[in-house]
């Protein structure tokens, strides 16, 4: 198998979703409030569903096998948190810049873009998509999101906007959290016997899920890109503002992939993890910083020139880098069998 299909593949149906939101928005001036209706379809309901059905028809074998990634979240906000302060305390930034480049640097796009890649592959790339593991990237995402969703919405959004205000408890409990809880408690339930039975009415509701489900990931990327072409400066964007957005890119596009691939060479290869595993442990150490915190900021009327100009930043970056980043894993050794490599 050659890597070149897919990964090109992957690449132009992002770039075309994407677009597709962009120019609704930038060019065609599509109303915000059309994408901001949109994008809490997706949030509140579409997303959430998703996650639930994803999680509520796996077996117990894979909802253990998911128990890794509520702890590898919290790897994956320490630490991108920390080089964060690190770096931007190095460049002389302190009070509200040094807390809006660590949160920006520290919480990652990490329920979109990986579910997005998961799903592209999984209907353009079907054979490889079972090397990778079928449909248990989806859930692992959602057991990553279990963690990542609530902290990005509490903790996060503090850093962005309230510097030192509390946590508020209500902001911890986010639409992809209940997805995913819901969903634990039917899978471990008999319930799910009676929503999987196809001769019962339970069935019906359960497909009914699904397919609002799978509208998801194409209306997803055309948010995202609605959201990128929306991105306005109201004032002049100062030196130092391309100085946090660049520091911001080099965390969350070289320091984490490269600590990634590092950690496979020394340890993840050794461990005995399913691909599935590899594949969204590496998808969610390579995504630019959460396009939510452009709703955050816009909420709060706070730091939004500094947000939005890093956020086009490191996306126009990441589209440089992903096939870079899916060709260098796909090639990692025990990721993909030999005999696959070589029959390309």
């Amino acid at each position: 198998m050659s890597l070149v299909p897919p990964v090109l593949s992957t690449i132009v149906e992002l770039l075309i979703l994407g677009a597709v939101g962009f120019l609704l928005r930038r060019l065609a001036q599509w109303p915000e409030g059309f994408f901001q209706a949109l994008s809490r379809l997706v949030v509140t309901i579409a997303l959430p569903v998703y996650l639930f059905v994803t999680t509520a028809r796996t077996n117990r074998d894979e909802l253990t096998s998911s128990g890794i990634f509520p702890a590898a979240a919290v790897v994956l906000i320490v630490v991108p948190v920390a080089l964060s302060f690190g770096l931007l305390r190095l460049l002389r930034f302190r009070g509200s810049d040094l807390r809006v480049g660590a949160a920006l640097g520290g919480f990652g796009n990490a329920g979109y873009l990986p579910l997005a890649i998961i799903e592209i592959v999984q209907v353009t790339q079907p054979a490889l998509a079972r090397l990778l593991g079928g449909d248990l990237p989806s859930l692992y995402v959602g057991a990553f999101l279990l963690v990542y969703s609530p902290t990005l919405w509490s903790a996060g959004n503090l850093l962005l906007t309230r510097g030192g205000e509390r946590i508020r408890l209500r902001e911890l409990v986010t639409p992809p959290f209940l997805g995913v809880t819901l969903g634990f408690l039917v899978a471990i339930s008999p319930l799910q016997p009676l929503m999987l039975n196809e001769r019962l009415p339970l069935y019906a509701v359960y497909r009914a899920l699904d397919l609002l489900g799978n509208v998801t990931f194409p209306l997803v990327l055309i948010t995202l890109g609605a959201m990128i072409g929306a991105l306005r400066f109201r004032e002049r964007i100062r030196p130092r503002v391309v100085v946090m957005a660049f520091a911001v890119a080099g965390v969350r596009l070289l320091a984490l992939p490269g600590l990634f691939f590092a950690l496979f060479a020394v340890a993840l290869r050794y461990a005995h993890l399913h691909p599935a595993q590899l594949w969204v442990l590496f998808l969610e150490s390579t995504v630019p910083p959460a396009t939510n915190f452009s709703v955050m900021a816009g909420n709060a009327t706070k730091n939004e020139d500094k947000t939005a100009f890093t956020l086009l930043v490191a996306y126009s970056l990441y589209l440089v880098a992903l096939p870079l980043f899916l060709f260098a894993f796909l090639s990692l050794p025990g990721v993909l069998p030999p005999a696959t490599l070589r029959s390309g």
